[in-house]
């Protein structure tokens, strides 16, 4: 899996991943970030990370800059996302919202 970090300022990147798009996409970036944030509580290494933002196919992580440093964590997210192996028992949710149009 190759993997672009694309700077977003000072507070966050972008992991872009060469994954599949589509539905295929969104549910393997899900499960990395459900993966990730399951890791959090385990490792020093996330300390300053503020939010994980899954898309298709990339990951934004918004981070305090003065709690960490951007080499350090995207080099700790990168090497985790390229080890983490999706969740086999993680399956799809359907969600019906309800809409009515006057």
């Amino acid at each position: 899996m190759t993997v672009a970090i694309l700077p977003m300022g000072d507070a966050a990147f972008t992991l872009q991943f060469d994954a599949a798009g589509g539905a295929a996409g969104a549910r393997r970036m899900n499960q990395l970030c459900a993966g990730l944030l399951a890791a959090r509580g385990e490792d020093d290494a996330w300390a300053g990370v503020v939010d994980l933002i899954p898309a298709t196919q990339s990951l934004t992580v918004c981070f305090d800059p003065e709690a960490t440093d951007f080499e350090a964590l995207s080099a700790h997210i990168v090497n985790a996302a390229q080890t983490m192996t999706a969740r086999a028992d993680a399956t799809p949710r359907e969600w019906r919202l309800p809409a009515c149009y006057d």
